[in-house]
């Protein structure tokens, strides 16, 4: 239950942002006929921290990665454009609530290479989170 509540926080503040390009979730169809900008978005979980035997408090720990996927042959600028926005808004210290948990940006996302292909210009970038989660054993 925690890690929907994650993701939905993550999904609601990305889909709010001015210009917000519509996401694939992972594993979820996505069509796009017309091979129009759009992202890639996955949810990484690492093995928890702060487990107590007989407690009811866990903290998630992962990173929420998007990635922009844009026309190869449409140049860097508004990759990039997407990439700095991202991390603008999920800057270091930022907090995200969604289902009663709240989610904490643990430290300023960062980005990977462009991987081109044939057809997409990727641009990936990752926010390493933690949540808190009670009630959770």
């Amino acid at each position: 239950m925690s890690t929907e509540a994650i993701s939905t926080a993550f999904e609601v503040a990305l889909a709010a942002m001015p210009g917000a390009l519509p996401f694939a979730k992972e594993g979820v169809a996505f069509p796009n006929p017309k091979k129009a900008p759009y992202a890639e978005i996955q949810l990484d979980m690492s093995a928890p921290q702060g487990l107590v035997v007989g407690g009811d408090f866990v903290r998630e720990v992962g990173s929420f990665k998007v990635t922009f996927c844009f026309p190869t042959g449409s140049g860097l600028t508004e990759g990039r454009a997407k990439v700095d926005q991202i991390k603008r808004r999920f800057k270091h210290g930022t907090n995200l609530d969604a289902n009663g948990i709240r989610v904490h940006v643990r430290q300023p996302p960062y980005t990977g290479p462009v991987l081109p292909d044939a057809v997409w210009q990727r641009f990936p970038v990752r926010v390493p989170f933690f949540a808190d989660v009670y009630g959770a054993v």
